[in-house]
Parts: structure tokens; C-alpha cells; sequence
């Protein structure tokens, strides 16, 4: 499960929408939520997406995506 609070706060100091953030790393806004609310597990490629348009560090996508 990811965090989904820490992911949120991530999401909101880049400025971006949830919207915005789907489209820059290539995914449709509606497969995002279902992965963002835990229903799809975010698979590596899609985490490394983020990462880079959300600039995380690894302690980030680790506490993200891997507590």
C-alpha cells in the first residue's frame, strides 16, 4: 500500500495536478487513481516515472511506495 498522504504532499509542492501528473508520466488519469488509491500497485517503470517529474529522492519513493 502505498502513502498516499506523503505522495499528496509531493504531488502539491510540484505544482502539478493529479491530472497533469498522469499525463506527463503517460497514463491515463483514471489508471493513475486506481494505482494513487491502491487498487493497481505501481509497477517499477511507473515509479521511476514519478520520480523524476516529482524530483523524489530515493528515501521518498522508498517511504512512498515501499512502507
Amino acid at each position: 500500500m502505498i502513502n498516499q498522504n506523503l505522495l499528496n504532499s509531493k504531488v502539491a509542492l510540484s505544482g502539478l495536478t493529479f491530472k497533469e501528473l498522469a499525463k506527463k508520466i503517460g497514463m491515463p488519469y483514471q489508471s493513475f487513481n486506481n494505482r494513487k488509491t491502491g487498487k493497481i500497485e505501481f509497477n517499477s517503470k511507473e515509479i521511476k516515472a514519478l520520480k523524476e517529474v516529482l524530483n523524489l529522492s530515493n528515501d521518498d519513493v522508498a517511504e512512498i511506495f515501499f512502507n
